[in-house]
């Protein structure tokens, strides 16, 4: 090891030192930390039972304020109540700790009754944004003898058209002094020297700290990488995901390179010019899971904290400012472990920064996306970090771009974040909720693994990252949970170079899901709504960029289609955002798609309104009028028809339609199983079988059984363009 690491992991003794007797002693630098004030008591004008304001004083950031689940009346009011306080300099809202952002604050008033001014005076106006980061409202000179500060949250973050008010812990401070630091250093950050300090200026510090750190940065030996560095600000994710009408990407883009890796540790934080915005550090013990973490509010100058917890630290510096510059923090004490970073990391270095990495879980850095996986995983089972980060950073690039954020400057400026669920029950598999995706343990073997991500695995974190990316309520109406994030998993495993999972995976006795579903929505005529498997729910959607960008070039199909559900006001229930859908696909497509919609059982009048059952089961408010119908099929004739059949494409039959020709005649062979070959046949998309004139089972394969239920059956062959040849049928017999 060389010179300049020499300290690495003695680091956390420099501020210990020992007596005469031989005894351990603090030399830590001594910081003297605001007072926290006393709440006698909390009210708020609305509440769900169990979890009412007195929850956001009791000291617990694990229970929590909320308002009412079912029914949120804004404005909502909460009130802090004081007896004898002198005065109070700031608090610091705490959203809530479970890694959600339902009912984070967004606009807020506050206001204050105090002792010379009993009647409530605003203070001022804030938009804490949604962020699921603590938020700090200073009183300037102090509020004097106050008796109630009371919050008017005058929105908050929600889902599904509703929104919310929570927090986990209100906490308010009066101001103490802040310790002094020593001469040597030209900054609150004590991460350099001034040019003309020496040796024996260092010596007459008085504390051990402050003097060990010192002759460590003049020899040259501290190791500055990971425990000094200008971490720059990041936009709130909650703000592209409202503008996007999307989830939240991740709040951990400033990863520190430091773990506590035993609790109850002292934390020594140094902190440069923060432009008073507000930074705090999480401390996340992914081994308890992503909201077993802590934040603890940074000042300028030292910070000194009680751990409590193991885990990872992260730097959360979020703002909406513009001109926020970088800080400069210096972690003093914890365990240095590292992360690789492809932007300033050689190729290289990344497993050399993973065999010296210490703790549980490892941080990997890309341009797109952020990857934290145990390091026991990742030595076992990850030959090239660099090229894992590479295909973790292609597929979160390739759904942003199927969706239209390159193309219509709305590119996420936070990082998709990936990580392993130490604590997910056996069985259990990946999912994706605010701020994150996660994996269970045993997925390691393959997610690790660069080429077998490329291939076999990448669809689950497609599927996952997908969700994030899911556009809603446009395109994620009732029944969709689980279909639509699947048409960026499809494009994700397109672009890879895989075979569609469409065409290759059988299920329930058909060969694969087209021919199930061209067999039991197409030609049953089913309701694609209410419709349970969720893959042949799929086919349309993935129809249409099969035809528009990959027959067509119309390349940008999906981007135009998002950003059009993006401007346009949401519909007011499910059946609105289907024929919302409608209208804007036969926009971008400059073609009446009409009669494709409702062949999928999509442009139907519906009157459903109750519970959709089977994977990504909810609830569904269907509500289509004749009259609906009617108008959206008014709106579509200002357009031409498609020239193809678009209802019968797939993956397998692109040339059919790219370079169409008339059918070549051949003839069908029927063993006594039923079993039927189709030979002979050229620029066929799909056989139909009939039984008698009713349309039974759409197959577009040449070898298929016929359902045992066909009495008297006939086969066409279905062209590209929709025309139909009836096959000869000749009987193999024995």
């Amino acid at each position: 090891m060389s010179k300049s690491y020499s300290l690495l992991f003695l680091l956390p003794l420099i501020g210990i030192a020992v007596n005469a007797q031989g005894n351990k002693q603090d030399n830590y630098p001594t910081v003297i930390p605001d007072k926290k004030i006393t709440v006698t008591s909390a009210d708020a004008s609305d509440a769900q039972w169990g979890e009412g304001a007195a929850n956001s004083i009791d000291g617990n950031k694990n229970t929590l304020y909320h308002s009412s689940w079912s029914n949120t009346v804004f404005p909502v009011t909460i009130n802090y109540h004081f007896q004898n306080v002198d005065r109070i300099d700031y608090f610091t809202y705490h959203p809530r700790s479970d890694g959600g952002s339902n009912g984070n604050f967004v606009e807020i008033e506050v206001w204050a009754s105090t002792a010379s001014q009993p009647k409530f005076v605003k203070v001022g106006e804030y938009n804490f944004e949604g962020k699921g980061t603590p938020s700090v409202v200073n009183f300037s000179g102090g509020l004097k003898s106050p008796k109630t500060i009371r919050i008017v949250v005058n929105s908050g973050m929600g889902e599904g058209g509703k929104s919310f008010a929570s927090c986990s812990e209100m906490v308010f401070y009066k101001r103490k002094g802040q310790s002094s630091i020593p001469f040597v250093f030209t900054d609150e950050s004590c991460s350099e020297l001034r040019s003309d300090v020496r040796k024996q200026d260092i010596d007459t510090i008085g504390n051990t700290f402050f003097r060990n750190l010192a002759n460590a940065l003049f020899n040259k030996t501290y190791p500055k990488e990971f425990r000094i560095q200008q971490y720059k600000p990041y936009p709130n994710p909650e703000t592209a995901a409202r503008k996007n009408k999307t989830s939240t990407y991740s709040l951990l883009d400033n990863p520190t390179g430091i773990c506590i890796a035993e609790k109850d540790k002292d934390l020594i934080v140094f902190v440069g010019k923060t432009g008073k915005e507000t930074i705090s550090l999480r401390l996340i013990d992914f081994e308890k899971g992503y909201s077993a973490s802590a934040d603890f509010l940074l000042k300028e100058g030292i910070n000194r904290f009680k751990t409590g917890s193991k885990g990872l630290l992260y730097v959360m510096y979020h703002t909406s400012n513009p001109d926020a510059k970088p800080v400069k923090i210096h972690i003093a004490t914890g365990t240095v472990t590292g992360y690789y970073d492809i932007s300033k990391h050689s190729p290289a270095a990344g497993n050399t920064l993973l065999n010296n990495a210490k703790g549980k879980d490892f941080d990997i850095l890309g341009k797109y996306a952020h990857v934290t996986f145990p390091i026991t995983s990742l030595k076992q089972h990850c030959p090239d970090i660099n090229r894992l980060i590479q295909v973790y950073d292609s597929l979160s690039w390739l759904e942003q771009k199927f969706i239209g954020l390159y193309k219509y400057n709305r590119a996420n400026a936070n990082r998709m974040f990936f990580h392993v669920d130490h604590n997910m029950p056996r069985g259990w598999g990946a999912y994706a909720t605010s701020y994150r995706t996660a994996y269970p343990l045993y997925s390691m073997t393959t997610l690790c693994k660069a080429d077998i991500l490329r291939s076999t695995a990448v669809w689950g974190p497609a599927h996952e990252v997908g969700h994030v990316n899911q556009t809603r309520p446009g395109f994620r109406w009732g029944g969709m949970g689980e279909v639509s994030n699947n048409v960026y998993s499809m494009y994700v495993q397109y672009s890879f170079g895989n075979r569609s999972r469409l065409a290759d995976e059988g299920e329930s006795g058909y060969q694969n899901r087209y021919e199930k579903g061209f067999t039991e929505i197409l030609a049953a005529e089913a309701l694609h709504s209410t419709y349970e498997d969720v893959f042949c729910k799929l086919i349309p959607f993935w129809q249409l960029e099969l035809y528009y960008a990959q027959i067509k070039g119309q390349t940008d199909f999906y981007a135009d289609v998002h950003e059009q559900i993006r401007l346009r006001p949401d519909p007011a229930d499910d059946g609105e955002a289907i024929l919302q859908f409608i209208r804007i696909c036969c926009d971008v497509a400059k073609e009446d798609l009409t009669d494709f919609f409702n062949a999928w059982g999509l442009l139907r009048p519906v009157n459903y309104v109750g519970k959709y059952s089977g994977y990504g089961s909810g609830d569904l408010r269907l509500k289509s009028s004749p009259k609906q119908i009617e108008d959206v099929v008014r709106y579509a004739k200002k357009y031409p028809k498609p020239e193809m059949h678009l209802q019968y494409i797939h993956d397998d039959c692109k040339d059919i339609y790219r370079n169409y020709a008339g059918i070549i005649e051949g003839f069908a062979e029927k063993d006594l199983s039923n079993n039927v070959r189709m030979k002979g046949w050229k620029h066929v998309a799909v056989f139909e079988v009939y039984d008698a004139d009713k349309l039974v089972f759409v197959t577009p394969k040449t070898e298929f059984k016929i359902p045992a239920t066909v009495k008297n059956p006939a086969i066409y062959a279905i062209s590209a363009k929709g025309e139909k040849m009836k096959a000869k049928l000749m009987y193999k017999l024995g």
